[in-house]
């Protein structure tokens, strides 16, 4: 009996050992697979929107490149499902994607299409972008009034860009009206009248009449009165 026990004990402990290192390795398998909730992607998108706004407003489009190629490999997949799900700031990422060829082939006309959705939703941003797809023909044909349009709403916004933008474009108006004002106040050219025939018969008759007034006087002169 004992030596049975000294069998099976050991048989038993070592089978407990398994099942339970099976049960650890289950759970990775089941985190791997686990969901990401679109309060989560919404989540990151907004935080990438945020982070890229800060950079765009002191360097600009290269700086937008430079965070987009630093950070797209990890979260691509959640700005997509932002966008897809009507989040602005998601729509505004995947467009510069699309701008720049990130993740996606390069294509402007889509990028203006993503900023359009947002800019439809009353996003500043997506309004500024749009505003510059018109001013710049960006995957849309170029269209001054168009571009005004859209700046001007993201400036009613407060957008940082469109007020410098704005401000500009009223210098610029400005400035064209006082060159104009200064133009028309200069004082008026004279011009010399080309003189006529008849203008040259009485300038000769008058030479003449000085002529024949000097002989008289030499005459004078000479013999005395």
């Amino acid at each position: 009996m004992q030596r049975t026990l000294a069998f099976f004990v050991p048989c038993l402990f070592c089978l407990a050992l398994l099942l339970l290192g099976g049960c650890s390795n289950s759970k990775p398998k089941n985190q791997g697979t686990e969901v990401v909730s679109k309060d989560t992607y919404t989540e990151i998108a907004d935080k990438d929107f945020s982070e890229i706004r800060d950079y765009d407003e002191q360097i600009g489009l290269q700086n937008i490149r430079n965070y987009l190629d630093a950070n797209s490999e990890a979260n691509f997949d959640a700005w997509i499902k932002a966008a897809d799900s009507g989040n602005p700031k998601g729509q505004i990422l995947i467009g510069w994607c699309y701008f720049f060829g990130i993740k996606v082939p390069e294509d402007k006309e889509v990028a203006a299409n993503w900023w359009r959705k947002a800019a439809e939703k009353g996003n500043a941003d997506g309004e500024w972008w749009l505003g510059q797809c018109y001013h710049n023909g960006w995957g849309v044909p170029k269209d001054v009034a168009e571009a005004n349009k859209w700046i001007r709403r993201a400036e009613r916004q407060g957008h940082h860009f469109a007020i410098r933008y704005v401000k500009i474009q009223q210098t610029t108006v400005i400035q064209n009206k006082t060159i104009i004002q200064n133009e028309t106040k200069k004082p008026p050219v004279i011009t010399t009248p080309q003189p006529t025939e008849e203008d040259y018969k009485k300038a000769e008759k008058g030479l003449q009449q000085m002529r024949d007034f000097r002989d008289t006087a030499q005459d004078i002169l000479e013999k005395g009165l």
